[in-house]
């Protein structure tokens, strides 16, 4: 078979710490930037934290708005210590991923085509540049519910995450549009970002403004899994591992590499019918079949 993509699985962003004094709009904002409320100086004059106060904290840099998975290698702690800050960041977001209603679409895709071209390139280059320009073509998957206003939020730009298997645990790192540069640019982007996320180097830019993720288990010989959200990103993509598998083309068996894919949606952002259309776009992107 051929090499399957890099194995990954997504870590949640952290959410913000439930004691703190804070708006409901500040804590929503903490959560999607990845900031636990509890480093946060407040100035308020109830002693709470404020827009501003947050605001200054992620500006003063990544050392203090650091996720749990990579505060604790600046604090000096143990790699169990952190094991566990990453294990409590994800049980707290997959709790939130839970309350979202979500649904997954899957389809088989034939990757000849993608593995002809791709020059050297990382197969999670080919994979994000394909979901990237599927996203521009369908920006009712691009957007985040927004519970205050009761709708959809659209994204600035598109974003594309890649989760990694970090040193002390999975982590999200992330690409802007990938499908904006060249593709020898776009490879380079994109193997930088998971060299930073395998040196657990996750910074508060990870975590905003994230279009999707992607998620692969095909390295660990996984065919097919449902991947589960990362609040509040819309959308996430588990891809599984590449086989040699026999497919009729115009009327006649051939063998021919697969791989398949699982799309995870937001059914507050996107119907069905949405979904599937944005997948077939990634699909034909993907295997050269359409722009």
């Amino acid at each position: 078979p051929a090499p399957a993509p890099a194995a990954a699985a997504p870590v949640p962003a952290p959410a913000g710490d439930v004691r703190v004094a804070a708006s409901p709009l500040v804590r929503r904002r903490a959560r999607q930037l990845g900031v636990d409320l509890a480093a946060v100086a407040a100035s308020g004059s109830r002693g709470q934290i404020t827009r501003a106060d947050l605001d200054r904290h992620v500006s003063a840099g990544p050392a203090s708005a650091a996720t749990p998975a990579a505060a604790p290698r600046a604090s000096g702690r143990s790699d169990d210590a952190r094991r566990r800050a990453v294990r409590a960041a994800t049980a707290r977001t997959t709790i939130r991923s839970a309350a979202i209603p979500q649904f997954t679409l899957y389809r088989r895709l034939d990757v000849g085509a993608a593995a002809e071209r791709r020059a050297g390139r990382s197969w999670v280059t080919e994979i994000g540049r394909a979901l990237a320009a599927a996203l521009w073509r369908h920006p009712e998957c691009n957007a985040v519910w927004d519970d205050e206003a009761g709708e959809p939020r659209p994204l600035p730009g598109v974003r594309v995450g890649v989760a990694v298997d970090g040193p002390v645990g999975l982590v999200v790192v992330a690409v802007d549009d990938p499908d904006a540069p060249a593709p020898e640019a776009a490879d380079a982007a994109v193997r930088a970002a998971i060299a930073r996320g395998r040196a657990g180097n996750v910074l508060p830019a990870d975590l905003k403004d994230v279009s999707t993720t992607i998620s692969s288990l095909g390295a660990l010989g996984v065919d097919r899994f449902n991947a589960l959200l990362v609040p509040p990103q819309p959308t996430i993509l588990s891809v599984g591992r590449i086989v040699d598998t026999p497919v009729v083309v115009d009327g006649v068996v051939r063998v021919r590499p697969m791989m398949e894919v699982g799309l995870t949606v937001d059914h507050r952002v996107a119907d069905g019918a949405d979904g599937a259309r944005f997948l077939e776009t990634f699909v034909r992107r993907f295997e050269g079949l359409g722009e």
